[in-house]
């Protein structure tokens, strides 16, 4: 009986498993007759607006009902941290656009399964790889709304951190004209359509290298164009293996924390060869606010990190998010684990 019941949580633990790792299992050379870069059409089909801009809208406008409407607010699907998708006028720019709110775990800033720092972490980490045309992270930013403006609508809601008078949340683009996919990573397909193995590429190795670890439907999505099916992550928190011990994340979906696809972009090769491990390290200061007059968190130039070991440092009317030391070491080793496995045949160019 003692065995039977051994055995459970051990079958549990290797089904898990089983679907957590893997890889390609084809390892036979990737070439295409056609250029793998998409040509023929405009840079940003899925985005309301292109990175930069999306940026200046949600980092630089002030939080005021002077700028901003609110238009509409509503659930985002069926997560457990409480994300909102809000319609959001931009009043003197002119744009509506439709966004993500999440809400930053009050005290501490960090959660379980709320780990906005990450989500910000994981827009940073692509730029080291990828043009903005090809971003797999929609544009995040981290802000801090007004207490007077955000209980009109949330009667009640504390303030994210004591002796402030706003709340944090993390604000992200909502993208348009995609879907979730009934299969991400079609390898027939991958070896036969250049600008699919194009998109995948860009996604598989942004993911590899944040030890993405939640790969449950909704958090990827792909574009409804079959002619040019780009793939983003739109969850990132639940990455950076090391996080909670590296036990915290979804074992019973295909995570793409590994490289699953038989090969990648050379260009994204060559441009990993050229990062050096300080390139990283402002990846330990992500954002930084400084408590005003008011007693409102404003958006300020990161400065030095108050304390490494800490993702979420408080101080003097000072708050800093960011990855800690051996997360970014993390990262730092899986580029390098990457150009090895490229450089010894294991893992195939196109």
């Amino acid at each position: 009986m003692r065995r039977s019941i051994v055995a459970i949580p051990i079958s549990i633990f290797a089904l898990g498993l089983g679907c957590a790792l893997g890889g390609p299992h084809d390892r036979r050379p990737v070439s295409f007759q056609t250029p793998a870069q998409p040509e023929g059409a405009a840079p940003f089909p899925n985005w309301p607006v292109p990175p930069e801009r999306a940026e200046s809208l949600l980092g630089d406008t002030p939080l005021d009902d002077e700028n901003i409407e609110i238009v509409s607010m509503e659930g985002a699907g069926g997560g457990v941290t409480g994300a909102r998708r809000d319609e959001v006028r931009f009043k003197k720019a002119h744009e509506q656009l439709r966004l993500k709110w999440k809400t930053f775990p009050p005290g501490k800033l960090e959660g379980a399964n709320n780990s906005p720092r990450r989500e910000l972490a994981a827009y940073d980490v692509q730029k080291l790889f990828l043009d903005p045309e090809d971003y797999v992270v929609p544009t995040s930013v981290a802000r801090c709304v007004p207490l007077e403006i955000y209980q009109r609508r949330n009667p009640g809601e504390p303030a994210s951190v004591d002796g402030t008078e706003c709340v944090l949340g993390l604000i992200s683009l909502w993208m348009k004209d995609v879907e979730v996919p009934p299969e991400l990573f079609e390898p027939a397909r991958f070896r036969a359509d250049p600008s699919y193995a194009y998109f995948l590429s860009n996604f598989n190795v942004l993911t590899y290298l944040i030890g993405h670890k939640d790969g449950r439907d909704g958090n990827f999505l792909v574009a409804k164009d079959p002619k040019r099916r780009q793939v983003f992550a739109v969850d990132n928190g639940v990455a950076f293996d090391i996080a909670y011990g590296g036990m915290w994340f979804n074992w019973f979906v295909p995570n793409y924390n590994t490289i699953r696809i038989p090969a990648i972009r050379k260009d994204t090769v060559e441009r990993l060869r050229g990062v050096r491990r300080a390139d990283l390290d402002g990846l330990g200061v992500l954002v930084q606010f400084e408590r005003n007059q008011a007693g409102l968190l404003e958006n300020v130039p990161a400065g030095s990190n108050l304390d490494p070991k800490r993702p979420a440092r408080i101080q003097d009317g000072t708050v800093q998010l960011g990855l800690k030391p051996d997360e970014i070491d993390d990262i730092w080793e899986r580029i390098q684990d990457l150009l090895k496995d490229v450089d010894e045949g294991k893992l195939g160019t196109f």
